[in-house]
């Protein structure tokens, strides 16, 4: 028996769907960055890539959109209206 939140597995057959998957997507990844120690500063202007990955204690102020391939090492803060793909970002960096 596999027990998993109704989000991360549900079909899609039409763009709404798609649409709505992509809602739960992002829901996901960001109540998990929280959980994991990262500060969203407003949470519903972040939007994540699959492969994002955020160590904790960094900030991410309002509308930051993570595209394919970014690691951020801890501490790191990243401004408003970044857009970031491709990168690694060391610690304790200031991106924006």
């Amino acid at each position: 028996l596999l027990l998993t939140d109704e989000r991360e597995c549900h079909g899609v057959n039409a763009r709404s769907e798609l649409a709505t998957a992509e809602a739960n997507f992002q829901s996901l990844m960001r109540e998990r960055m929280m959980d994991s120690g990262v500060t969203l500063q407003d949470p519903n202007t972040v939007y994540f890539s699959y492969d994002t990955v955020i160590n904790p204690d960094c900030v991410i102020e309002p509308n930051v959109h993570f595209g394919p391939g970014v690691r951020l090492s801890s501490n790191v803060i990243v401004r408003s209206f970044c857009y970031l793909e491709g990168c690694e970002i060391a610690e304790s960096a200031l991106v924006g």
